[in-house]
Formats: C-alpha cells, sequence, structure tokens
C-alpha cells in the first residue's frame, strides 16, 4: 500500500479520535491555494473529494468519532497560512474539524523549541508521522506503533493542545488587532479560548 493510501485507511478506519499537529507554513498549492493568492473573493467550486471530506467530518460526531488539530505558528504569517486560515479551515472547522493555533515569535518561544515534525495520531495508539520537503510537497510517512513513542507523541499533543488557542478566537484577535498578533499571541492567557 502507498503512503497516501495508508494514509487515506487511516482516516477513514479511527474509531475514536484522529488529532494532527502539523508546523511548515506550506504545503503543496492547489487550485484553492493559487485562488486565494491571486486576491479571488471567494473560493473557486470545491473539488468532490474536499466536498466528501467536508461530509464526512460533519457525520463523525454522531458515530462517536472526533478529528482535531494544533497548527503551530512562528513569525509573521505566510500567504499560505493565510489561506489556510481564511479558506481552508474555516470550512473544516464550520464542519467538525476542531482546529486550534498555536502562535509565536519564534521556536524557541514554543514548548517544542524547534520546529517539530508534522503528526497524526489515531486512536492515540497510532502516529503517522509527516515527512515533506522544503517546498510543501508531501514526502510519505513513518508508522510509529511502539507504545513509549506513542505516548511521547500524545505529551506533545496535550502540550500543543494546552497552550494553542481555538480558531475562533484566533481570527478574532487577527482580524481585530492592528498590531503584529504575535505580540499578543505569546500571552495566551489574554485571550479566550
Amino acid at each position: 500500500m502507498t503512503d497516501a493510501a495508508t494514509l487515506q485507511e487511516l482516516l477513514r478506519t479511527f474509531q475514536r479520535s484522529a488529532w494532527r499537529l502539523e508546523a511548515r507554513d506550506r504545503y503543496q498549492a492547489d487550485d484553492q491555494v493559487r485562488a486565494y493568492l491571486r486576491g479571488d473573493p471567494t473560493p473557486p467550486p470545491m473539488t468532490h473529494s474536499f466536498a466528501k471530506y467536508l461530509e464526512n467530518l460533519r457525520a463523525m460526531p454522531a458515530q462517536g468519532r472526533t478529528i482535531g488539530r494544533v497548527h503551530a505558528i512562528v513569525g509573521p504569517l505566510s500567504p499560505y497560512l493565510r489561506y489556510e486560515l481564511e479558506w481552508g479551515y474555516s470550512l473544516t472547522a464550520e464542519a467538525g474539524d476542531d482546529v486550534h493555533i498555536l502562535h509565536r515569535p519564534r521556536w524557541e518561544d514554543t514548548l517544542f523549541g524547534a520546529q517539530p515534525s508534522d503528526f497524526w495520531i489515531f486512536d492515540d495508539a497510532v502516529v503517522a508521522v509527516m515527512n515533506y520537503a522544503d517546498n510543501g510537497d508531501w514526502l510519505g510517512l513513518e508508522l510509529v506503533r511502539e507504545a513509549d513513542a506513542v505516548a511521547e507523541y500524545r505529551a506533545i499533543q496535550q502540550l500543543a493542545l494546552r497552550d494553542a488557542i481555538a480558531l475562533r478566537a484566533y481570527l478574532t484577535v487577527l482580524r481585530t488587532t492592528p498590531i503584529d498578533p504575535t505580540a499578543l499571541l505569546s500571552r495566551p492567557e489574554t485571550i479566550a479560548r
């Protein structure tokens, strides 16, 4: 099975929870990203696969399943991250993705100390460590199933969730603060979660 097929299978078959840490300032560009960067006022029609993904997100609560993420961001927002916040996450969060943002001036100001790897945790038992090229192209994944190693990723998850704020609160700060939001967001206790 290819890495893409393995990831799709994990996302399709998890029983209780899927959670992701994202820590890159860009990922692969697609038509949505290009439209946003051109300044189009609205996203182009969504692809069938993205519409299906949103449909699956909406069905998860009735199935007793949850999906969430923290995107750890440092420094100013890249154009890609602005796209992701405004067009990508707003749609997935509305459909049920529990999105949180951890934004700091530098990696040294985060609980990680340095840029961490992206990863998924499925049912607190399997970790898929995501590997990317510098340009954001996905290179594949490495599966981690050993209990002690999975526990380390779960500890990172708990720390990230503790220090992150909900997407809606983050967007409120971003849209209403005339200063660099990292100055305010470096003090998460000042923001309603």
